[in-house]
């Protein structure tokens, strides 16, 4: 009964485990088929997954090393060192002869010292007082907070590019299956034509021209599709994905027109605390601020303490470590104190030089402010125009399809010819295209947008 039940709890064992790595399987794959974005779900992905976000990262945990790293330069430092030397040819030294009896005037050579020789020394010491150590742990601050500026910086760099590829996709697709539905128009028309000349109806010339008509928006059709994928696939690389891994949008253009920002009055204006340009400026001029300090900090004394050990051995034989060899200790405790006196005016130079470097910063500032407002207004502006040919192309696509579609009656009925109505179709198509370009156009210009205002 024992044996059965342990086979019993094997068995499950291997159920559960069988079960897990199948439900782990089948969730990979699920991710992996079922990769569905809304425009915010993309955004949101890629300030997560895309490449350069991941890069921007590790340079954010190398900016916290560095960090750390301030820190510990006045923290205790402890060191180990050993020697063992092989003195091939002792050094000679000429001492006077009268000090053995010899003649003055007179030298005798003699060699100091073993073949062998080997010591070990433990150091310590501990940093008291240092300015530009202080002014250092807080520049290390400031510099991964620079990181972190170039963090947004890359995410909104990133979301910018991932929304215009993703009106690109919409505006692609939506113009293929214009395409396609002319095309399948098209096609009806051409087998209408043909069966017409067929019963001596028509004549071949309007069979020819609903034929040329197929062909071209076939080849429409092809490159259509080839855009599609060029843009799916470079919106797949801004999320960090596989390229041959398939993607599904849900947002629709309909609903993202909506979003489009309303102008009126100054409702919109630029916030500096949200605009990440003008906050890297901001953190750059707390960083030279700091090697101001840092410069400054050059005239004030440093003081270190310091603990020696050691010990040392000598020996004419190779093994110095042999138990008879004698080794001798050795150690000191001490202070080491520095002030720096003078020097030809380079300090006060590098002081200098800091200082205009801030200046030049609190310059950029000002020209940064101005640049700003610039931008939102050339932006307002831009969008302005793009809302203006949006709803003029709106209006001419409209216009130009009911124009096709009585061509298109009239056509079925006689009264018009093939050649009118391939006119008025390519009129209808080309009025289609400009209206897919206005509405990227306002969407793009809704982001640019956006990003001046400091709310992208």
């Amino acid at each position: 009964m024992k044996m059965i039940k342990t086979k019993y709890m094997k068995y499950s064992l291997w159920i559960v485990l069988i079960g897990l790595v199948s439900t782990g399987f089948g969730q990979n794959v699920r991710t992996r088929q079922n990769l569905t974005f809304s425009l915010e779900e993309a955004v949101a992905y890629a300030e997560q997954h895309a490449y350069e976000v991941v890069s921007a990262g590790y340079e954010m945990q190398q900016a916290k090393k560095k960090v750390w790293e301030t820190i510990a330069m006045g923290l205790p430092q402890v060191n180990v060192a050993a020697n063992y030397n092989d003195n091939l040819e002792l050094p000679t030294a000429l001492l006077p002869a009268e000090m053995m009896g010899g003649a003055k005037g007179e030298y005798f050579e003699v060699q100091f010292g073993q073949q062998y020789t080997a010591d070990a020394t433990i150091s310590a010491s501990q940093l008291i007082f240092d300015g530009t150590y202080l002014v250092g742990l807080k520049a290390s601050k400031v510099f991964y907070k620079l990181s972190e500026d170039k963090m947004e910086k890359v995410k909104q760099v990133i979301r910018e590019g991932v929304m215009q590829a993703y009106f690109f996709v919409l505006t692609a697709e939506e113009n293929e299956k214009t395409l396609q539905e002319n095309l399948a128009t098209s096609k009806k028309t051409y087998e209408e034509a043909k069966a017409y000349f067929e019963e001596g109806l028509r004549e071949d010339t309007d069979a020819d021209q609903a034929k040329l008509a197929v062909t071209n928006l076939e080849q429409k059709v092809e490159e259509a599709k080839r855009g599609i994928n060029a843009a799916r696939m470079t919106l797949k690389y801004l999320l960090g994905i596989n390229v041959d891994i398939p993607i599904i949008l849900n947002s629709k253009l309909e609903d993202l027109l909506n979003d489009v920002a309303l102008l009126g009055g100054n409702k919109y204006e630029v916030k500096l605390e949200n605009h990440i340009d003008y906050r890297i400026l901001e953190t750059q001029r707390e960083a030279q601020k700091l090697l101001v300090k840092k410069e400054q900090s050059m005239y004030l004394p440093k003081l270190s303490a310091f603990y020696r050990y050691g010990k040392n051995a000598a020996s004419n034989e190779w093994n110095v470590f042999e138990s008879g060899n004698k080794w001798f200790s050795s150690s000191m405790i001490g202070l080491k104190f520095s002030l720096p006196i003078f020097s030809s005016g380079m300090r006060h130079s590098k002081v200098q030089q800091q200082k205009l470097g801030l200046e030049l910063l609190e310059h950029k500032m000002s020209q940064k402010l101005q640049e700003m407002q610039k931008q939102k207004r050339l932006a307002e502006n831009d969008l302005k125009t793009a809302r203006a040919n949006y709803l003029t192309s709106q209006k001419g696509r409209r216009l130009a399809k009911k124009i096709y579609e009585k061509t298109k009656l009239k056509y079925t009925e006689g009264v018009s010819n093939s050649f009118e109505l391939m006119q008025n179709e390519q009129q209808y198509l080309k009025a289609h295209g400009t209206y897919i370009s206005a509405v990227l156009q306002l969407l793009n210009a809704n982001v640019a947008y956006k990003k001046a205002i400091g709310e992208l």
